[in-house]
Formats: structure tokens, sequence, C-alpha cells
């Protein structure tokens, strides 16, 4: 690991500054000592950091409840919001690998028309193929099919509502 980071800072704040190694150490770090402070505002609710951690908790909890080997992949299709924010903090801190997906996935480009020619090709003119193509052909090993994966599980999990009783809604502010 670079040390570019820690050069920069003066020494009285890098000795300030708490090592905190992993996600869930990171989210209760925030929890402890930030907790009436706003964590995240989605222009509509305001969370306290200690509303975020309550609400990664609940997630964290439904996710651990599914039963997927630790490690295993977690994708989240959503737009940048506080719902993501809060599923990827608990994906992680779970013990999961979160993939995030743009919701706003680019559509397909239309299939290609086949190249049409004016004179045929020369192989098109052979019916027999060269024995240097003959030669590659035999020479060339079976492939062995590829093994087929299952496919993939798709889990919904459900949104938050704002009035859950779990999670007490948090007090309106003004905007971020």
């Amino acid at each position: 690991m670079s040390n570019y980071f820690y050069d920069m800072l003066p020494a009285d704040e890098l000795a300030r500054l708490p090592y905190i190694p992993t996600v869930p150490a990171f989210v209760t770090w925030l929890e402890s000592n930030y907790a009436d402070m706003p964590a995240l505002c989605d222009h509509v609710n305001t969370y306290s950091y200690k509303q975020l951690g309550e609400r990664i908790a609940h997630r964290r909890a439904f996710i651990d409840g599914i039963g997927l080997p630790k490690g295993a992949n977690i994708g989240v299709f959503d737009r940048n919001s506080a719902d993501a924010i809060e599923l990827f903090l608990a994906i992680t801190s779970a013990g999961y690998t979160a993939l995030m997906l743009p919701a706003g996935l680019p559509r397909p480009l239309p299939a290609a028309a086949p190249a049409s020619t004016s004179r045929p090709s020369s192989s098109a003119t052979n019916s027999r193929p060269s024995p240097k193509a003959l030669r590659r052909k035999s020479s060339r090993p079976a492939r062995r099919p590829k093994p087929r994966l299952p496919p993939p599980r798709w889990i919904p999990i459900p949104r938050l509502p704002f009035s859950s009783p779990a999670v007490p809604r948090a007090p309106r502010k003004a905007p971020c």
C-alpha cells in the first residue's frame, strides 16, 4: 500500500486519525462519533449517522438471511440514491462483494446487416477446401464443451419504507 495520502497530512492530524480497517468498523465508528449529524440527504429526507447505521443493520440482517456464501457477488441495480448507498454499505459490511450496476444501461446496438459483395470470392468458386485448410482442421484438438453455469438467482431486496417502525423517520431539514 502506498503512503501517498499519509505523507501529505501534517503529523498532528495524522496522529488524530483512527485506523479503521473494515467497513463494519467504519460504520460503527461513524455511528458512535457522529450520531446526530446528517449523513444522507435525498432532498426529501435527511438521515443522521445513527439512523443510517440502523438502516444498514436492517438491510444487513436481510442479506445475511438469504443464505448466500460469504464473498458472493451481489448486484445492485439502482439509481444513485440513499437506497443504493445503504445497500452498498450493508453488502460490503456483511462480507459480500457489491456490484454496482447503473440503472440507465445503454440500449443495445442494432444488428449489423451482412456485407454484400458484388463478385464472389475465390473460396466461393472452389467447391473443395484447400489442403492447407484441411490440415488446420485435422491438427486441432477437439474442444471440450464449456461447463454450463447455473442461472443467477435474482432476489429482490425490498426498499425500506420511510415510516418503518424499525427505522424511525428522520426529521425534515432543509435540503442539502
